[in-house]
């Protein structure tokens, strides 16, 4: 749990020293501004993932993981979604120690835990039936709730530590 602190500290930090400003992140945000609840608006057709974040010399990449482990993980092309099966919730994010963004194929009904996710990435629900997945902090509050929608949805993950897909 530091860990994934620490990261959110570094990368600010790293931001700072690149220059980054309010206005640069207001251009970078093409498919709207984050809600209450931190789900982006939806964009009309898949675009590219956010930028891939940078890390400063000397400071080693972390890898997200999920437990329990997902039932297939996946590195995803430069935009987003990559398939996803029917039946099952996908989310995605940046992993710093590949360079890659990485999709998690979440079928079995379960409570994962999410380490090292941070910043932006998304999710597309493909599951079936009325089911309501859901997003936690730390505390374990509810921070989103969704149902399935078929549509590609991007989501600031730093909030989240844990995700429900039923």
């Amino acid at each position: 749990m530091r860990v994934k602190r620490f990261l959110v500290a570094i990368t600010g930090l790293t931001a700072l020293l690149a220059g980054f400003t309010p206005a640069a992140a207001d251009a970078s945000a093409t498919a709207g501004s984050l809600s209450s609840d931190g789900a982006r608006a939806q964009p009309s057709a898949p675009r590219p993932l956010p930028p891939a974040p940078r890390l400063p010399a000397g400071v080693k990449a972390v890898a997200p993981s999920i437990a329990p482990a997902a039932g297939y993980a996946e590195y995803v092309p430069g935009s987003f979604p990559a398939p996803c099966s029917h039946g099952v919730l996908c989310p995605a994010v940046w992993n710093p120690a590949s360079g890659k963004w990485r999709q998690y194929h979440l079928a079995a009904c379960s409570a994962y835990q999410l380490f090292n996710w941070q910043g932006d990435g998304g999710y597309f629900d493909n599951q079936t039936g009325n089911v309501t997945s859901y997003f936690y902090d730390q505390q374990g509050r509810v921070l989103y709730s969704f149902t399935p929608d078929q549509t590609n949805h991007y989501y600031n993950w730093d909030p989240v530590w844990s995700i429900r897909n039923c």
